[in-house]
Parts: C-alpha cells; structure tokens; sequence
C-alpha cells in the first residue's frame, strides 16, 4: 500500500520506517531531515535497528494517490496540516495516533475516512536522519468514521505485520483519553525536571506526583462521563514510564529545543474540562502554569 507520513518527526519518522518495510512510503517534514533522508537514508536504532529508505519531501505539492495518511504533527498544527492535506487528489484514509485531546474531531471537519489510535512507543529525534527508538509500549486503533471494516483490517494487519502490534478497540473515545492520562502524568514532570520517562520511577516523591497527577484527571473523565478503558491508569501510567525508561518525551524534546509544546490539547484540556464541571485540579493546573511558563521564558 502508500502511505504518506505527514509531520515525520520522530515517532512520524518512526512509524514510516517500519511501515516501508512492506510498503511504498513517503515522509513529509523539516528541510533538515528530510534532506538527510534523500542523501543518506532513515537510521533507526535502539529498540529497532535498520537503516530505512522512504521518499522524504518538505511539502505535498505534486503527491498524490495515498492508500492511508498518517498525521503525526503537533495538535496544534493539526487544522492548518489538515488544510494542506485537502489539498491532495484523490482519497486517502487519514490516521491519527497524535497527543492530545480534539485531534480526531478536527480531522473529522475535512476528511471522510478517518481511523484514530494511540501509541506508547517512544521515539526520539538525535539528529536529521537519525531516529532512536527508544521504548515499546500498547499500540490501539479504532474506526472513528466512514472506514469499512476491510480498510482498517489492512491497516491494522499492516502495522502489525511491520513490528508496530496494533489491538483494535470500539471506545476509541476512552483510549484517547486514556493516553492523555498517561501523557498528564508523564510528560510534563519530564519536560520540567528535565529527566527521561524512567526517573519518574527512581523518585518516591516524583512517583506520588504522578500517581496524584492522574487521579485528578481521571476524576474529570469520569465527571465528563468519558467511557475509560477498564484498567488501572495510575498503573497503566507507570508502566510506560517503565517500558519507555530511557525515551525523552515529547515535551521534553520540545523544551529543551526550545519549542512550543502540547501541554495546552493534554494537560490544559484536562484542567479546562475540570474547571467546566468543578473538578478540582490543583496539581495539573500548576503544572499546566510551569510548561507554559517555561515557553514563555524562551519567547513562544
């Protein structure tokens, strides 16, 4: 099948990667990487060790005819990268395993075909052209609309196929939230200490934190009635930090590039949502009020 990875960043980059195994791929992203992609290829160690070879193109112009387009930008780029996408001839089936709350129903706005999911595998950028995968984790899809089953059987059995195992789900709903849960809890304590994913395991006072950061925002899912998958998140929480010890975060990335970050559709959503139904949220407010202010200390 093609598959056109719009936003290849790390995990983006990541995901095209395994996925040009058995199929035809192109990524779409920064000059810098992207160049590096052309002349050398798309290294992947760590957890997956390969040397990839997908097209990599910094725009969309004069691309088309995709089987699936995967969306892996930044929640808050999401419209304007939708907007592009529109752009493309033909029809594709546009997939999101992006942070964040409110990606879905805005993809929604501008596609017909969309499959929705989360991924706890980690993946950091070390340079252009350079990926590291960094920790595995729980991969889940669902149909969020006008997907037949066939189409998202192909998807799912590709992904799996490619060393990415994909469960599938009917409350795709309560899994995204759930992944905002655990990204609640893990990303911004990373991104302020500046630690990877597995010291917020080694610190009995940083543990408690994140326990007490997902209990508040699993309290406003279930004042939201949000239907949360069945299991412990608290637990669930911190074993991806385990299973992801030595990825950096997201956020962490982005802080230390000095990037704006996605605290806003993940931790800000929650506090939001919250405040909406009189959900207390002391502690994610706070940390909510610290990224932000870290943002604004390197003028985003």
């Amino acid at each position: 099948m093609r598959v056109l990875i719009f936003g290849a960043g790390a995990l983006g980059s990541l995901i095209g990667a395994l996925l040009s195994k058995r199929n035809e791929v192109t990524l779409v992203g920064r000059k810098e990487h992207m160049s590096s992609i052309q002349a050398k290829g798309l290294g992947i160690s760590g957890h997956t060790e390969m040397l990839a070879r997908p097209s990599a193109v910094e725009s969309v112009e004069d691309l088309s005819g995709y089987d699936y387009v995967f969306l892996t930008v930044k929640s808050y780029d999401t419209k304007s990268a939708m907007k592009s996408l529109a752009e493309l001839p033909g029809s594709s089936t546009v997939v999101t395993m992006q942070n964040g709350l409110g990606n879905l129903e805005t993809i929604g706005e501008y596609a017909n075909s969309v499959i929705g999911g989360t991924t706890s595998h980690g993946a950091t950028l070390r340079g252009p052209g350079d990926i590291v995968h960094a920790g595995t984790g729980d991969t889940v899809a669902g149909i969020y609309k006008g997907v037949s089953e066939e189409t998202f059987e192909s998807l799912t059995g590709e992904l799996t196929a490619c060393g990415m195992t994909t469960n599938t789900t009917e409350n795709l709903n309560g899994e995204v939230w759930a992944k905002a849960i655990v990204n609640a809890g893990i990303n911004p304590l990373t991104a302020i200490l500046g630690a990877r994913n597995g010291y917020l395991l080694d610190n009995a006072q940083v543990t408690r934190m994140l326990e007490n950061v997902c209990k508040e925002a699993i309290e406003v899912a279930t004042t939201c009635e949000i239907p949360l998958p069945k299991d412990d998140l608290v637990e669930r929480t911190k074993r991806v930090a385990r299973m992801t010890a030595q990825n950096m975060s997201s956020m962490l990335q982005d802080v230390v590039s000095k990037r704006r970050t996605e605290i806003g559709s993940i931790t800000g959503v929650i506090v939001s949502r919250g405040d909406d139904r009189g959900v207390p949220t002391p502690l994610n407010s706070a940390l909510l009020a610290i990224v932000k202010g870290m943002e604004n200390s390197y003028g985003v």
